[in-house]
């Protein structure tokens, strides 16, 4: 069965022209929405110390911000894919951006941490629905030569969240409150749903997804060695970084207000990263993947024995950025490559295995914080890295 993902919209019939201001607009609005969608997802990670003490609950539990989202895009991602199969895909995306800012505006004035976690269920369907509704379709928002560069846009906006918009959140909760800063996400979800509303055209699916194709892709063997790679190495990385605000804060003994900087600097190393990995990934897939697990492990291993030394904490933070950079991409290519008939299902199979790998993360990072401390959450960490060379060595023939 053919699954080859394209839309019929108002930019298709004119190959070889330049794609209109128009068009283009569109995609700066789907991009603005991936935006605001990923500051939404990761803004807890230096908000967590002040909503744990607002509202009355441990660390850990805190920490269920970033789990809850993550369990619910798990079911969302292949139900929504499949549920709106045949509905205009302009109406699930405005439909999803309506959610997203319900979802932060619940936030914001959520009474209690049971209220906070359903206002974070309901961002759960809006990450589910965006990546596989959104991202497949940004393509054809514009001509069909130009349509790398239109999503490589979108990708783009959701590197830049993690450098400009949860440094930015977490500003704003430290010179105010961290309702604030979902105040301010909440109005701009506000822009981009208008962006949206104006500038997409209607996108009717041609293609029809199945749980058969999804089925099919997750049978072949490199997609599950790839998938089982993601969500260890997904694991690892959230468990650490969900609790590396109280870990700078109460260890490092930097003052609340440097951890914005501190995730800043982070999120910029690894947009830099982004950007390089394509080069190297296409080269050297399975030196790229190798170099991530080493690297990743060797992080966590050493950094809760820098914590005397800001200087060395600064160093290992910055190569756990560059793998931080490079590691979504390169998990993606690895899935993708291996059901290459079944793209759109292996991307929705790989989007849930992320955020599976978020929520086991984060809430098994949880237990170990409230149980052992935050720097033995590091050794978690390592122990989920070091387990990614499992896959990694089962399948490294098929990268040569």
């Amino acid at each position: 069965m053919d699954l080859d993902v394209k839309s019929q919209t108002v930019a298709l019939g004119r190959a070889g022209q330049a794609s209109t201001r128009r068009e283009w607009l569109s995609v700066f609005a789907v991009a603005l929405g991936a935006f605001s969608l990923v500051t939404t997802e990761f803004l807890p990670v230096g908000l967590l110390p002040e909503v744990a003490r607002t509202l009355d609950v441990s660390l850990g539990s805190a920490g269920l911000m970033i789990t809850a989202p993550g369990m619910i895009a798990t079911v969302a991602a292949p139900v929504i894919l499949i549920g709106t199969k045949a509905i205009d895909r302009r109406l699930v995306m405005l439909a999803l951006s309506g959610l997203l800012f319900l979802s932060n505006v619940v936030s914001a004035t959520a009474p209690n941490f049971l209220v906070l976690l359903a206002a974070r269920a309901l961002l759960g369907i809006c990450l589910g629905g965006f990546w596989t509704v959104a991202l497949a379709t940004s393509g054809s928002l514009v001509q069909s030569q130009q349509s790398a560069r239109a999503m490589s846009i979108v990708f783009s906006a959701v590197t830049a969240a993690t450098v400009i918009g949860v440094p930015l959140g977490t500003y704003f909760g430290s010179i105010s409150t961290w309702r604030a800063s979902f105040v301010a996400t909440a109005a701009l979800v506000t822009i981009a749903f208008v962006g949206q509303l104006i500038f997409l055209p209607s996108i009717i699916p041609q293609s029809r997804q199945s749980w058969s194709a999804i089925a099919s892709a997750l049978l072949a063997r490199g997609t599950q060695m790839g998938l089982a790679a993601t969500a260890l190495i997904i694991s690892a990385h959230l468990a650490a970084y969900t609790y590396i605000a109280p870990y700078l804060i109460d260890f490092v003994g930097l003052p609340p207000l440097a951890v914005p900087w501190i995730l800043l600097v982070f999120g910029a190393i690894g947009f830099a990263a982004n950007l390089s990995a394509p080069a190297f990934l296409g080269r050297y897939p399975l030196a790229v993947f190798a170099t991530l697990v080493v690297l990743f492990s060797a992080c966590f291993l050493v950094l809760p024995f820098t914590s005397s030394s800001l200087g060395i904490t600064v160093l290992v933070l910055v190569v756990w950025a560059i793998c931080n950079g490079a590691v979504l991409l390169s998990m993606n290519s690895w899935v993708v490559r291996n059901s290459p008939e079944h793209a759109e299902a292996a991307s929705a199979l790989f989007v849930s295995t992320v955020q599976i790998g978020i929520a086991f993360g984060a809430i098994a990072g949880g237990a170990v914080v409230d149980t052992l401390g935050v720097p033995a959450n590091f050794g978690l960490a390592f122990l989920l890295a070091a387990l990614t060379a499992i896959p990694l060595v089962a399948e490294r023939n098929k990268f040569n």
